[in-house]
């Protein structure tokens, strides 16, 4: 297979061949729209096979590198796919149309690059009208097919996405920066392979294998006996060093719980959970934050969730107090989320950074759900609400509990890379080329987990996050165009992450580990996770956006948009700290989510947006052809706008408020 795709003029050059209105003819005639039900007779594919053999897709990789990796899971087999007549069935309902993407992106480009003389703002229309709710809408579809395994890290699904991500990038003209590169020099990286996108990620991730009960019994002999993802769910650090495929087998037992009400440590709020020694034992905590009171309104921000109320927070801090191992207890008011995300994800694979290296370890990460807490707080002499007010206070002292504990848990090992996908538009000014503007979007989800009620097992992820991978893609191709007619002042970097569901792993190994960018040249950072889907709304949110002066950009593209700024939605779940917006912030890099409200200018809208959340982490997060995306491109343009103004006015340069600082 020839790989020398040296310049988007070769590109040009093959996309050209492409009879586009014959292809389109022949597979839209038909009107079908389910793959699975294709017949062979519904299209003529002697004439197909003909088609695209002029188009010489064997120049193509992806294609390539999916005969290559024919799927086969324990649900179906794909297999049968790539051979034969089936071959001529994926080319024309797969492959075309990532031709037809590519081929109709570089015609648009085309047509950009001859208005040479055209000013800033005719420059920017050009981009804005580049934006498609066609092209979103068949990533989208492309992206949550089951072809795709729901894309998690390290496996066939996530190298089918990258490949995806990887082709249209540098059919766009995008340079590769996987690897990173000169941004000092006027000359481009060239482009002769995929991988050249791609900045591996180094992951270790653990899978239970035998989960026996928890079992708690207090001094009277009485026992609560909990059974694994009904009542519980666990998991284990992994020390650094241990080897791939290593079983790890763990036998947690105590003679003692401490209850830590919120499990909150912070000079800044004045508050500490942790007001004895807590070393080698095993702690209770809620998840969320204690309420604000008459006396301290803004306790926390009120009812703005902070970091100190995430999950992952408890995890790091009773690491630092040297815990052995931490029971969080569900609510699903405290948490955003019912049990159900959890016991679907409960048996899955749970991943960390493989350099991390947790000093001392946490032997048991547990979560249990309300009842089970409801038993424990019984088992213990006290009650869930007796925990609830003690724990609300900010004199609370922790409680020891003469309860023992025992549970044998095993844990597979696998050590692998998932994938961050990057590409570059070079800056045209030589004293603000090397700042940078990154844009992200993440495009893994949960991969096979446990089947649901109807046996499917494919966590497909459509809204989360196919959806926002297909936005941001569009807002590239968008602003690919203005490359030679206008280049932007400062460059421009698009990345999508992977294992953001493992808690943001490739954002955080992006700022934290390996940056591609020297941190102190990132000028913001611009997330999307999750698009609207329901249609047209008053106004748009930036996440975070009131943590710093990004706010002032936010409301003025806004504005030229006839939208308004509105607060955050629900406050109480966190969002800023649960989307990959939060690893650039902990850099202290000026970040924002851009989603739309819900103020919905169609009623029925509000109704359906509110019905899919239960599709979050369930294999029923699946592509809807009853979606309309004019939402969605309201969404888009706002970012668009955003990334335009940051990049051309280089007097900006946002900061964080002041107390803006994460733990």
């Amino acid at each position: 297979m020839s790989t020398n795709t040296n310049s988007s003029n070769e590109l040009n050059n093959k996309t050209k061949s492409i009879p586009l209105q014959k292809i389109n003819k022949t597979i839209n005639q038909n009107e079908i729209q389910n793959f699975d039900e294709i017949n062979e007779e519904d299209l003529n594919l002697e004439e197909i096979e003909e088609l695209t053999n002029q188009t010489n897709l064997d120049s193509i990789e992806s294609i390539d590198f999916i005969e290559e990796n024919s799927i086969q899971t324990q649900n179906s087999s794909f297999s049968q796919i790539f051979q034969g007549p089936k071959r001529n069935l994926l080319i024309a309902f797969f492959i075309i149309p990532i031709i037809l993407l590519i081929a109709t992106s570089v015609v648009a480009v085309n047509y950009g690059r001859k208005a040479t003389n055209c000013s800033s703002q005719d420059s920017l229309n050009i981009a804005l009208s580049s934006l498609s709710e066609y092209q979103i809408r068949s990533n989208l579809q492309l992206l949550s097919h089951d072809l795709f395994e729901g894309r998690a890290p390290g496996t066939r699904g996530e190298d089918l996405s990258a490949n995806t991500i990887a082709s249209l990038l540098s059919s766009w003209g995008y340079e590769p920066w996987g690897q990173s590169g000169n941004l000092s020099s006027t000359i481009p990286q060239n482009y002769k392979h995929f991988n050249q996108y791609f900045q591996s990620v180094a992951l270790v991730g653990s899978t239970p294998e035998k989960i026996s009960n928890l079992i708690f019994k207090n001094s009277k002999s009485e026992t609560l006996n909990l059974t694994w993802l009904d009542s519980f769910i666990i998991r284990t650090d992994v020390l650094f060093g241990t080897l791939d495929g290593q079983l790890l087998e763990r036998q947690t037992q105590a003679q003692e719980i401490i209850f830590v009400g919120y499990g909150i440590n912070s000079s800044y709020w004045s508050w500490n959970d942790y007001k004895i020694d807590v070393t080698d034992k095993i702690i209770v905590s809620f998840v969320n934050e204690p309420p604000a009171t008459s006396e301290n309104p803004n306790l926390f921000e009120a009812d703005t969730l902070t970091y100190f109320g995430r999950w992952t927070y408890k995890y790091e801090e009773a690491r630092r107090k040297g815990a052995r191992g931490i029971i969080l207890i569900h609510t699903n008011s405290t948490a955003g989320y019912g049990w159900s995300v959890l016991r679907n994800s409960g048996g899955s694979e749970s991943s960390s950074l493989e350099n991390d290296e947790f000093s001392p370890i946490l032997e048991m990460k547990s979560w249990i759900n309300e009842n089970a807490a409801r038993q424990l707080a019984k088992l213990c002499g006290t009650t869930f609400e007796d925990w609830q007010s003690a724990a609300a206070l900010s004199t609370f002292v922790p409680q020891k509990y003469s309860i023992t504990i025992k549970i044998n848990h095993s844990h597979r090992v696998r050590k692998y890379n998932g994938k961050n996908i990057a590409g570059l538009i070079r800056g045209k000014s030589d004293s603000h080329r090397d700042e940078v503007i990154v844009f992200t979007s993440h495009h893994d989800h949960l991969g096979i987990g446990q089947p649901d009620t109807t046996g499917d097992s494919i966590y497909n992820g459509a809204e989360d996050n196919a959806s926002g991978t297909s936005l941001m893609l569009n807002v590239a191709f968008a602003l690919s165009r203005l490359e030679s007619n206008l280049k932007l002042e400062r460059s421009i970097l698009f990345l999508f992450v992977t294992a953001e569901e493992q808690g943001l792993l490739g954002s955080e190994y992006f700022c934290s580990k390996k940056p591609l960018i020297p941190i102190n040249k990132i000028i913001a950072n611009i997330n999307v996770d999750g698009i609207n889907l329901w249609g047209k709304i008053k106004s748009i949110v930036g996440v975070g956006s009131q943590r710093s002066t990004l706010v002032t950009y936010l409301k003025q593209v806004a504005n030229e948009e006839n939208l308004n700024v509105a607060d955050e939605p629900n406050k109480a779940i966190g969002l800023f700290f649960r989307s990959d917006q939060f690893s650039f912030a902990r850099a202290k890099i000026p970040a924002l989510k851009v989603m739309t409200s819900n103020d919905y200018i169609d009623p029925i809208a509000a109704q359906k947006a509110k019905q899919s959340d239960s599709n979050y982490h369930q294999p029923s997060d699946q592509y809807d052809p009853q979606w309309v995306f004019d939402g969605a491109i309201q969404q888009a343009r706002v970012a668009l706008r955003l990334g335009y103004i940051l990049s051309q006015d280089t007097t900006i340069y946002p900061t964080y408020t002041q107390g803006q600082d994460f733990p």
